[in-house]
């Protein structure tokens, strides 16, 4: 009797036990699949950022953005339809240069928060050049360095006989565009008002001479 009394007491002692690892297997059990799943899916993202990793640490990703206009330079004809705009960077080398002073102004004002409408009265903007403020229509450039002129360097030097007010003149350009030179005295005839309309180029002054002649004997 005393002996199974001890082997009871032993049996009560040691139940608890069985009961805790018997969940513990339970829980284990329950949880592996779960266990699986993370370890791959944490395995198979480390993979992947290493071999993305090892791909760049050779050769390092380098950004070229491409080359913004700080500004532009417009270059417009009151007496041709030649009028071009360049990028800074893209103006051709027979054209005229905009003034350092308004490079350096418009440069200055790019790098600061203050508009051009604050230094317009302390402008001192060389003949035939304008310098506006693009910041309401666009980001990049922000000003446009505007040469305004007669001719292109194209109808410079180039000249015709026309007609101003029924009476032949001669201008300056290709026709039928051109900047007025000269009214002469004489009245143009209607067998000649067509060819005069269209205009009549001539290269040298005996050459025009010789038109005016035609045109009036």
């Amino acid at each position: 009797m005393k002996r199974l009394a001890e082997q009871e007491k032993k049996t009560k002692r040691w139940r608890p036990a069985t009961w805790t690892w018997f969940w513990v297997l339970v829980l284990l059990v329950g949880l592996a699949p779960v266990i699986v799943l993370f370890a791959y899916t944490r395995s198979d993202i480390w993979s992947r950022w290493l071999k993305r990793n090892s791909e760049n640490t050779g050769q390092p990703e380098i950004v070229v953005e491409p080359e913004a206009a700080s500004y532009l330079v417009q270059y417009l004809f009151r007496y041709c339809d030649h009028s071009q705009t360049y990028a800074d960077h893209l103006i051709p080398a027979d054209a005229p240069l905009p003034p350092q002073g308004l490079i350096d102004l418009s440069q200055a004002l790019l790098n600061s928060n203050f508009n051009l409408e604050n230094f317009t009265a302390d402008i001192n903007v060389p003949d035939g050049w304008h310098l506006t403020d693009l910041s309401s229509e666009m980001k990049q450039p922000r000003f446009l360095l505007t040469l305004v002129q007669d001719l292109c360097p194209d109808c410079q030097g180039c000249f015709y006989l026309g007609l101003f007010n029924g009476y032949i003149a001669v201008y300056e350009g290709h026709p039928p565009q051109g900047k007025l030179v000269e009214i002469t005295d004489f009245k143009v005839k209607d067998t000649d008002r067509e060819s005069l309309e269209n205009g009549v180029p001539f290269d040298t002054e005996e050459q025009k001479q010789l038109f005016l002649e035609t045109y009036t004997s």
